[in-house]
């Protein structure tokens, strides 16, 4: 199983209006993409007019457990507890990592990029920073 860039998406995320994404129950208050990768979902999401601002770097850990779906939510909630107060709505899982050793699933590393789903005129309320760079993305993408 290989879920390096599965999709995470805050349970209530505001989203452009008619954007059909299936997702399921992934851990409490996140839901993990079903029709979507990392890659398609940007695009959708820049066809809507509406941006991935990338808020944070990379965030790593690393845990033991008996089955590898327990494990990697496991691991994924213990990244999560330590980013409380961060404003953030979804995030990618960048890497996995997954070994077996006497019948336990370590994975020794998870990778995670949050990232913030914002309409354009958004962006400027989360980093003015990150406006001007929306604004020369649309400009020479058009």
């Amino acid at each position: 199983m290989n879920d390096s860039g599965m999709i995470l998406i805050r349970e209530g995320a505001l989203l452009p209006p008619d954007f059909a994404l299936e997702s399921e129950a992934f851990l409490p208050g996140w839901r993990v993409v079903k029709n979507f990768d990392g890659y398609t979902l940007n695009r959708k999401i820049s066809q809507a007019n509406w941006n991935f601002a990338r808020l944070t770097g990379e965030h790593k850990t690393r845990v033991v457990g008996r089955a590898y779906s327990e494990t990697l939510r496991k691991g994924i909630a213990r990244i999560l507890d330590g980013l409380r107060g961060k404003k953030f709505n979804s995030l990618e899982i960048t890497v996995v990592h997954l070994k077996r050793f006497v019948g336990l699933a370590f994975v020794t590393a998870l990778t995670v990029t949050l990232t913030s789903i914002v309409a354009d005129f958004a962006v400027a309320a989360i980093d003015p920073r990150l406006a001007n760079a929306a604004l020369y993305h649309r400009r020479n993408i058009a």
